[in-house]
């Protein structure tokens, strides 16, 4: 279930996705850029498996624990408003560090 639709205008660097990207299975990915995360821009999952960090793609970013199954198919069904979600991120983080 997706939680929220959110614009992809790329001409306001305000616009950031909702923070819960999606929660479903008793898996939440969320991000935390309005509180200061670090870059390079990643998503938060939680739940359904060991916590972790994933990139664009989907996959664990280096450092992280690997997906479970159910991460895993979590994933694979958000996949479209988790591209989205992390794209709005890189282009605001690349806006504010220009």
């Amino acid at each position: 279930r997706l939680v929220s639709d959110w614009s992809s205008d790329v001409c306001s660097s305000d616009l950031l996705p909702p923070r819960t990207i999606c929660h479903e299975k008793g898996v939440e990915i969320t991000h935390y850029y309005r509180s200061g995360d670090h870059g390079p821009a990643h998503l938060h999952v939680e739940g359904g498996g060991p916590s972790t960090k994933i990139g664009q793609a989907g996959r664990p970013i280096e450092g992280s624990a690997e997906l479970s199954a159910t991460q895993n198919e979590v994933i694979q069904g958000n996949k479209s408003a988790i591209r989205k979600a992390v794209d709005q991120i890189q282009r605001r983080f690349r806006f504010e560090n220009e």
